[in-house]
């Protein structure tokens, strides 16, 4: 699903675009149904409180070329090579990573991070909703490598405008983890990490609250 900006459909003008990813068990309508990004936006726009935007929200889900689920690095590569060249294809939309940011809660927080690492030059800006930073809780090995790569700090400030983490108050381990993540990243010298916590468990309360903030320190 996508979602387009009051105006597109009368203007010329070309966009920013999220890609924003859903949760596990959800799919691409999720962001609509139960997160109301249509409304928050649509709002926040009306405000002028964010950039005109458009957000693509795509399935977090593929499977390989034998028919089996696909690892994060198959979703990751069917984001960049099949769904970020359509939209681009498809839609007015600005190019180039100071107008791509990329986003995600829970399952896709995971996705969303390792895409933007592992494709560092293509996004500014990262949100990572209820998920983790530390490679030690990371979903599988292929994943913590990618998160290691977070430790190199030129690299990350140099790509970088954002790196959003945010979480429940009452997610179980969640402010200890954060603790964790801010001195790992302090210590490595990371300067573009900010965080933002919100009363709720692992609920769309926290992700939508979440997202308001995202959205509003994105293409700035």
């Amino acid at each position: 699903m996508i979602y387009t900006p009051p105006g597109y459909d009368t203007s010329e003008e070309s966009y920013p675009v999220l890609y924003l990813q859903h949760g596990g068990g959800e799919n691409e309508t999720a962001w609509f149904w139960h997160g109301h990004l249509n409304w928050i936006l649509d709002n926040l726009i009306a405000q002028k409180l964010v950039s005109p935007m458009l957000v693509v929200c795509s399935t977090g889900y593929a499977i390989d070329g034998n028919g089996q689920n696909g690892s994060m690095a198959v979703r990751s590569d069917f984001l960049m090579r099949d769904i970020i060249p359509s939209t681009e294809k498809y839609f007015r939309v600005k190019t180039g990573s100071a107008y791509r940011a990329i986003a995600g809660l829970s399952m896709g927080s995971q996705l969303a991070l390792f895409t933007a690492v592992r494709y560092m030059k293509e996004f500014s800006y990262v949100g990572i909703f209820s998920g983790s930073l530390l490679p030690d809780t990371a979903r599988d090995a292929e994943c913590a490598e990618m998160f290691r790569r977070l430790e190199n700090a030129s690299a990350v400030n140099q790509a970088f405008r954002l790196l959003f983490f945010s979480f429940g108050l009452d997610e179980e381990g969640k402010k200890a983890e954060w603790q964790k993540t801010q001195e790992r990243m302090e210590r490595c010298g990371v300067r573009v990490l900010k965080h933002s916590c919100y009363p709720g468990k692992h609920e769309w309360s926290v992700w939508r609250n979440s997202i308001f903030e995202f959205l509003q320190q994105c293409f700035l």
